[in-house]
């Protein structure tokens, strides 16, 4: 009994480490992100390059699962691979328990990563392994 408790607190331990990783690296992006943008105000650049710069701060792609249509994702680059993986399991109805990885070029890809922090890019085909 106190092995499992113990086990379940190491768990919990890691996914509160991984989440304020995650946090961390968001807080990085946003504020690389007001930097450009106070550059960028200060050089008078127009609301043309703003609108191109947002459009680069996201990611299309898609995940295809084994027998399964595939799912086409648009998310932002500081959007956690972890996240994803929550997003595909609610749009498969996948019990949240389920393990579900996501692979790019048969590589396994750290779900503590952002999007950004990955060589996913626009078009890109993920293959999800459930189990």
């Amino acid at each position: 009994m106190k092995e499992l408790e113990a086990a379940q607190l190491e768990k919990q331990a890691e996914e509160t480490r991984l989440a304020h990783e995650a946090k961390m690296r968001a807080e990085a992006a946003e504020a690389a992100a007001a930097e450009r943008a106070r550059r960028r105000a200060e050089r008078g650049d127009d609301d043309d390059d703003e609108e191109e710069e947002d459009q680069s701060e996201y990611v299309m792609f898609k995940i295809r699962g084994k027998d399964t249509a595939d799912q086409k994702i648009r998310a932002k680059k500081t959007t956690t691979v972890a996240s994803i993986i929550n997003h595909y399991k609610r749009l498969r109805e996948l019990d949240p328990e389920t393990v579900v990885k996501l692979e790019f070029d048969d590589e396994a890809i750290d779900p503590s990563k952002m999007l950004g922090e990955t060589e996913i890019e626009d078009d890109d085909m993920l293959t999800a392994r459930i189990g």
